[in-house]
């Protein structure tokens, strides 16, 4: 568990036990429309949030993975994520493994469809935006791959 401190903002951040590895699920908040006016307070709150986690963690010898899985709005729409080099860079800034499964999840056919729960209906995704069982393997053996590509687990 990681302490709160005397921080006044606090946000909840979920940490996974992996093969050794802490794996941070990121946030979902830019997933979604956030005004103008409060983007770049909240980026740059994330961005302190996340030095504050790996610092806190690596303090503790606590090793830590980054997985960025692309919401299903922006794996249906061609615009690139804004999060996605935010996240490439604070990971690369940190010497934090990270995993972004953008390319996995977008090379499936039909993948908001298959892999979200969702359907289209006159050309609009309407449903519920959590992965399917489909697309919780789909991630699985990319997360796989990677694990043992890098030497996090054996082979």
């Amino acid at each position: 568990m990681i302490p709160e401190g005397d921080k006044s903002t606090r946000v909840s951040i979920q940490l996974e036990k992996f093969a050794n590895r802490q794996v941070f699920l990121l946030p979902r908040w830019l997933s979604y429309e956030v005004p103008p006016d409060q983007k770049d307070a909240l980026v740059k709150r994330y961005r302190e949030l996340f030095r504050e986690v790996t610092a806190l963690l690596r303090s503790h010898g606590i090793p830590l993975v980054v997985i960025f899985i692309l919401s299903a709005h922006k794996v249906a729409s061609s615009a690139p994520s804004e999060m996605e080099p935010i996240i490439r860079a604070l990971t690369t800034e940190t010497g934090t493994p990270y995993l972004d499964l953008t390319a996995a999840v977008q090379a499936e056919q039909d993948a908001p469809e298959r892999l979200y729960l969702l359907q289209r209906r006159n050309g609009v995704l309407t449903g519920n935006p959590h992965m399917s069982r489909e697309d919780h393997v789909v991630v699985a053996r990319a997360l796989v791959d990677w694990l043992i590509a890098n030497d996090f687990v054996p082979p």
